[in-house]
């Protein structure tokens, strides 16, 4: 799986609804999800031939001459009053939706030139813009990330991180902040959350596991007090854990990563309708990092997510004759029989291979979940029908007559049924060996 970034760019996960405080507006327009039209707007005014493929000098001037009257109002020529924090503010929220435009296109080398040049209008030794200076670091290190500048990327996320790192823990209470020097905590985790995916393409696994789990522990600490619509903050809590779980996989801790990825598959599942691609493509990930985690193969545990969601083609029907049947897939197939809702009938035939690595107690387990399973009316072992329910007959299958027009004057069904359980079920003549 490949870690999520900050920009969502073109398919970023788009949500219906509104959100009604500012402050979250604007950190939510930096974010992999998509709330309203006005980020598709300025991307659609960037495409046009003025700008598209081109550095826009007139642009870029805006913001050395905001850098200029900064340097003024440093050395006292000019007042640092609400006018002059207002113009500096909106001149660096232009210039980070330019740049964050030019990422959606697919240019990261000019978004790249873009944010370089907007960096010192953040920059004062009087002043402080944490919240200017944060969003434009999270930006430039998707730019130096998609040209493969690792070291440059990490080095903009650790000054993030150091800045975001001042206004969390004690000052974590500051969530009505009323000043732009403030940091709202959903952007620290998102911080912190782009953070542990660069950290991850460094491989420094330690570094991004902390960020990582702090990252998830802080979502669902500020979610809730935050009046987003409900899908937008299951996709971020998601997105959460398929980082962690990713480094869980590199880290070796399978069975860590196993919860993680289930429980963003969860999410997922129950909170995101799958309309639009990039949920699609955030369950096929953490789907391929759980698959790694049990050591199955990926398409089976589709499969059993489809099962358990109720979904796709295995919701009321599994068949399991074209995998290999191990101890791994085994464990996978009793998890999927005692969560499932609506499976209906479960089918297995020859080859049965990898079968030399389940023990009797696998199989015993196998047995008891398959009569344990409340919604399995049928089990189909070899071309053999058995009910749960009768497990101590075979299920007849119906003759020629009995489907033909012949069989409207005779009732072949109820003269062959017995509900009486046996003391033992006599298989002998029809299973051997």
């Amino acid at each position: 799986g490949v870690p999520a970034e900050t920009s969502g760019g073109p398919g970023a996960m788009k949500v219906e609804g509104h959100v009604s405080d500012r402050w979250v507006e604007m950190i939510i327009y930096f974010s992999p999800i998509e709330i309203g039209d006005q980020r598709y707007h300025t991307l659609l005014y960037y495409q046009t031939d003025i700008y598209n493929r081109q550095y826009p000098e007139a642009k870029i001037h805006l913001i050395r001459n905001m850098t200029d009257l900064l340097r003024q109002v440093e050395l006292g020529i000019y007042p640092f009053d609400e006018t002059f924090k207002s113009q500096h503010f909106e001149a660096v929220m232009n210039h980070n939706r330019m740049g964050l435009a030019y990422l959606d296109m697919r240019q990261p080398r000019i978004a790249m030139k873009i944010l370089e040049g907007g960096l010192e209008c953040t920059e004062s030794s009087i002043y402080e813009f944490g919240f200017l200076r944060v969003i434009m670091l999270n930006l430039l290190s998707c730019a130096y990330r998609r040209l493969r500048f690792f070291d440059k990327a990490i080095a903009m996320l650790q000054e993030a991180v150091a800045i975001t790192e001042n206004y969390s823990g004690e000052d974590a209470g500051r969530l009505g902040f009323d000043g732009v020097e403030g940091i709202h905590p959903l952007l620290i985790g998102l911080t912190w959350s782009n953070y542990c995916s660069v950290c991850t393409d460094m491989r420094d696994f330690a570094e991004a596991l902390k960020y990582g789990l702090k990252t998830l522990a802080l979502m669902y600490e500020v979610l809730p007090k935050i009046d987003m619509p409900p899908k937008a903050a299951a996709y971020l809590t998601a997105l959460t854990y398929h980082n962690a779980s990713l480094v869980d996989v590199a880290m070796g801790c399978l069975n860590d990563a196993v919860e993680l990825a289930e429980n963003g598959i969860d999410i997922v599942t129950k909170h995101l309708e799958g309309k639009y691609e990039n949920d699609r493509n955030l369950k096929k990930r953490l789907v391929s990092i759980g698959a790694r985690a049990k050591r199955i193969p990926e398409l089976f545990w589709t499969e059993a997510v489809n099962c358990i969601a109720g979904s796709g083609q295995e919701a009321e029907s599994w068949d399991l004759s074209v995998w290999d049947f191990g101890f791994c897939e085994c464990q996978e197939v009793i998890r999927v029989l005692g969560r499932t809702k609506t499976l209906k009938h479960l089918t297995m035939d020859k080859p049965f291979r990898k079968t030399e690595s389940l023990d009797h107690v696998t199989l015993l387990m196998f047995t008891n979940a398959i009569l344990s399973c409340k919604p399995l009316n049928l089990f189909t072992i070899c071309k053999l029908d058995f009910e749960p329910a009768h497990v101590y007959q075979r299920v007849r299958k119906r003759t020629f007559l009995e489907t033909s027009w012949y069989s409207a004057a005779v009732s072949y069904r109820s003269s062959q049924t017995k509900h009486t359980a046996p003391a033992v079920a006599q298989y002998g003549t029809i299973m051997k060996n």
